[in-house]
């Protein structure tokens, strides 16, 4: 799940760059490149103690920090995620990978999706296949998870 933080922007510091070969005597350096940068998303992942998504999030809830200084933050608002699983199923390449606990993994992640949250699967083996498009029903994929998923 994820909640967005908007804070203001700073302009970045930079540093001069480091030069290759030395510069001819009477050539300027460039001038350090400043951005005006007026608002910048952070994001972050918020559970309550059942490891759920925490609707109840609001700007006073977080603290943000730059160099030691409290940053402003405008708005949290929730995104929907786009999930894209990549199930290696080359089981029979090395014994420690099991398919049937690649497919209960998935499956845990995919039901602890949002409503909103977009997910699609390919696995790969001796071939790449997509098993299932994107989605915004997680049901579907779990279902698409127990009977298409296979090792090799």
């Amino acid at each position: 799940m994820v909640a967005v933080a908007a804070v203001p922007g700073q302009t970045p510091s930079t540093s001069p760059v480091a030069k290759s070969q030395p510069t001819a005597p009477g050539t300027e350096t460039q001038e350090p490149l400043k951005v005006f940068t007026e608002e910048v998303i952070i994001p972050i992942f918020v559970r309550d103690g059942n490891r759920r998504f925490d609707p109840t999030l609001e700007v006073a809830d977080l603290l943000v920090f730059e160099d030691n200084v409290p940053q402003e933050i405008r708005s949290v608002r929730r995104e929907p995620s786009s999930v894209l699983l990549l199930l290696d199923t080359a089981g029979e390449k090395n014994p420690a990978m099991k398919t049937n606990i690649t497919r209960e993994i998935a499956s845990l992640l995919v039901s602890n999706l949002g409503a909103g949250d977009r997910v699609a699967a390919i696995q790969f083996g001796d071939r790449v296949e997509t098993i299932h498009d994107w989605t915004t029903q997680t049901e579907k994929v779990i279902q698409t998870l127990k009977t298409k998923l296979f090792s090799g």
